[in-house]
C-alpha cells in the first residue's frame, strides 16, 4: 500500500488574520520536513478556519483513499 501526504494551504474566504495562518502553514511544512517527508502542495484547499495535512493511502487496485487529516486552527483561541 502506498500514501500520499498532501500540505492543504491557506482557503480563500478564510476565518482569522493572515499572520496567524502563515504561522500555522510555517509549522505543518516545518513538521513535514523535518520527518524528511515528501509531500505535495494543495494551495487554497484549507478549511476555512486553519491549514492541515491529508494523509491519503493507495489500495491494491490504486484507488486513493483519505485516510487522515491533521488539522491546525490557531483561530479558536481568538474566537
Amino acid at each position: 500500500m502506498c500514501h500520499d501526504l498532501l500540505s492543504v494551504l491557506t482557503a480563500s474566504p478564510h476565518a482569522g488574520d493572515d499572520s496567524v495562518w502563515q504561522l500555522a502553514e510555517s509549522a505543518l511544512v516545518e513538521a513535514l520536513n523535518d520527518k524528511g517527508w515528501q509531500y505535495s502542495v494543495d494551495q487554497g484547499g484549507g478549511a476555512f478556519y486553519g491549514p492541515k495535512i491529508d494523509i491519503k493511502i493507495q489500495d491494491a487496485i490504486g484507488r486513493k483513499w483519505q485516510c487522515s487529516t491533521i488539522q491546525l486552527d490557531f483561530n479558536l483561541p481568538e474566537r
